[in-house]
């Protein structure tokens, strides 16, 4: 038994404690111990831990959970072999106390690789950590402290940085000397408190594939440098406020697997430089000033799975060049000036889970082939200029929860195959086809699904008043404007919009202010 040297117990579903007098302490020997993913209640072995003087690799991730005692053990420290620790959490779970934070960060001199994440240590950061240390997380522990005077960025060996969701965190990011930056490989500084520019010496990081800075106060212009971070999969610029257009040096960046330039004040026609980025699954840019059309050259760009251009000020006809998107799931292009028709090729999606066209100047007819929207859940066509009969299949989507088409110049009626069946579909979690010439009669399958969501969110007694008021107002409309037809309404989604109409005219006009 003294001669094991490692032991994996991970997802072994132990629960309760490892106490001090526990059998695993005659384990002298031992050098690797691996617990993760389990439900202990406490901190195993306590103080004790320090009797398995040989362990260089300790894995307790995921394992003390939320009764019990959850301090870190200041004799954690003392294990002097140790070359990898992980501690880290998907909750605060764990405490650390000052003295073993810091001591855990600068004495174990052989330390390489720490995760802390999640865990109880609200200290400020220590200005200097052992150079032995070459990947550091502390994603998510409350520290404070100035990054600007953290000297960890000139260890040679240093590569991965992880200081998410500190937002205490201040200072601004360093210059990277091309000597001691070669070696980084990722760099996260999610919701941070950090400000200021990007440095143009971020184009020395050469090996770097993973950059997040979602969500601090950083400002001023992308550099030119960033495009040769050639070697980079994921970029993650978004929530900041960083302005003017985005360098056409991104155009190297053909490794780049997901692209997040969301909700900052950058402008520009960045879809005319970005079809050399072949590689791209995820181009998230909504919430800017972009301008101009979506090039056919777009079409180059069939691995993605999830696009985005929300609120920025594209236009011009959505070219019909998505047929050869077979994992795309979600395509956003909301909010924007774009006109022209329903490109038939999106309706040909059968991955699509997502779909929103709304707040557009889109017109003509929806396509026929819209039933092969087979996993459709979400589709958004409202505040558009859509004519024509509605296709029958657009109400017997199999997956179908929530659909918007209000706004438009639809006609035709609904079909009753969904009125009569409608136990055999997916209820509607959100349903609204008001403004529109649609007639016949209100299935019961949208107003018992209606009903039943306002009824989850109001009391039975607000929740009547309101759907009789909105009852009587549709009958209103249906005597002054249906002109010998009956117009369609759904009682919840009418109720919806009049909170605030306004607001939605303005946005369809594209009267909206951008943030």
């Amino acid at each position: 038994m003294g001669h094991v040297i490692g032991l994996d117990l991970s997802c072994s579903f132990l629960n309760g404690t490892i106490n001090a007098n526990s059998s695993l302490t005659k384990l002298s020997h031992l050098q690797r111990l691996n617990l993760a993913f389990n439900k202990l209640s406490n901190f195993p072995l306590g103080d004790s831990i320090s009797e398995l003087e040989s362990l260089t690799y300790l894995n307790l991730s995921h394992s003390v959970h939320m009764i019990g005692e959850k301090q870190i053990p200041r004799a954690l420290s003392n294990l002097s072999k140790l070359v990898s620790l992980d501690l880290s959490s998907y909750y605060t779970e764990l405490k650390v106390d000052r003295k073993t934070f810091r001591s855990l960060l600068q004495d174990l001199t052989n330390l390489e690789v720490l995760l802390l994440d999640n865990a109880n240590a609200s200290f400020e950061l220590p200005k200097n950590v052992s150079s032995s240390l070459r990947y550091l997380s502390l994603e998510g522990i409350g520290m404070f402290g100035s990054i600007s005077e953290f000297q960890i960025f000139h260890l040679s060996n240093l590569q991965v940085l992880r200081f998410g969701q500190n937002p205490l965190l201040t200072g601004s990011l360093p210059n990277f000397n091309r000597s001691s930056s070669e070696s980084i490989l990722e760099l996260d500084f999610f919701y941070t408190g950090i400000s200021g520019k990007v440095p143009d010496s971020i184009g020395n990081l050469h090996s770097l594939w993973y950059l997040n800075l979602q969500s601090c106060h950083l400002s001023g212009s992308i550099p030119e440098s960033i495009g040769n971070l050639t070697a980079i999969r994921e970029l993650i610029l978004s929530e900041n406020d960083f302005t003017g257009n985005v360098p056409l040096t991104i155009s190297k960046l053909n490794k780049l697997v997901r692209l997040d330039l969301s909700s900052n004040y950058l402008r520009g026609s960045i879809l005319e430089y970005i079809d050399n980025l072949t590689a791209i699954t995820q181009l998230t840019i909504p919430d800017n000033s972009f301008t101009g059309n979506v090039p056919s050259t777009i079409g180059k760009l069939n691995k993605l799975n999830y696009l985005s251009l929300t609120s920025n000020y594209f236009e011009g006809s959505i070219p019909d060049i998505f047929a050869n998107f077979s994992e795309l799931v979600a395509l956003i292009f909301d909010t924007n000036n774009f006109t022209g028709s329903f490109p038939c090729s999106i309706a040909a999606l059968n991955r699509l889970v997502n779909l929103e066209l709304q707040n557009n100047l889109l017109t003509g007819p929806l396509p026929s082939n819209i039933s092969g929207f087979q996993r459709l859940q979400s589709l958004d066509l409202s505040f558009n200029y859509f004519t024509g009969t509605t296709p029958p299949s657009l109400f017997l989507l199999p997956r179908l929860v929530s659909l918007r088409v209000q706004h438009n110049q639809l006609t035709g009626k609904l079909p009753n195959v969904l009125k009569k069946s409608y136990l055999g579909y997916v209820l509607y979690r959100s349903i609204d086809l008001s403004y529109n010439k649609l007639q016949g009669e209100i299935p019961n399958a949208m107003l018992s699904t209606s009903m039943a969501n306002k009824a989850k969110e109001e009391t039975p007694k607000t929740w009547f008043k309101n759907e009789l008021a909105i009852y009587q107002q549709v009958s209103a409309d249906v005597l002054a404007n249906s002109n010998g037809c009956i117009c369609l309404f759904t009682l919840c989604a009418k109720y919806a919009y009049e909170s605030d109409p306004c607001l939605a005219r303005a946005q369809h006009s594209g009267l909206r202010e951008h943030q």
